[in-house]
């Protein structure tokens, strides 16, 4: 298995700050909810719902990384928040159309 090298402190905390931005943007797709079309709100309500999951879930992984006991641990940790931010980046670009009245 390849191993991330010497994952630093600032690369950790890069994500923390990423967890963040993340939750700024979905509060802001949460507040455009109702310029959602009538028939695509369940879908929309939905995805806000599994994206605040995943900002919880890269936050657990940063913590993870934070108590992890080895390289392995740390590597793990380090690998799910990149796996993670991916995912949520990707549904608050899907979800940013999906609300933008601008179109």
């Amino acid at each position: 298995m390849l191993f991330v090298s010497d994952v630093s402190e600032v690369s950790i905390a890069s994500y923390a700050a990423r967890a963040d931005s993340l939750a700024v943007v979905a509060e802001s797709l949460d507040e455009r909810f109702d310029r959602a079309g009538i028939l695509a709100r369940p879908a929309v309500g939905l995805r806000l719902s599994r994206l605040s999951e995943e900002i919880e879930g890269l936050r657990q992984a940063i913590e993870r990384w934070h108590s992890a006991q080895d390289a392995f641990g740390r590597n793990q940790a380090y690998r799910e928040c990149i796996l993670i931010y991916g995912r949520a980046s990707g549904m608050c670009e899907g979800l940013n159309a999906e609300t933008d009245t601008t179109r």
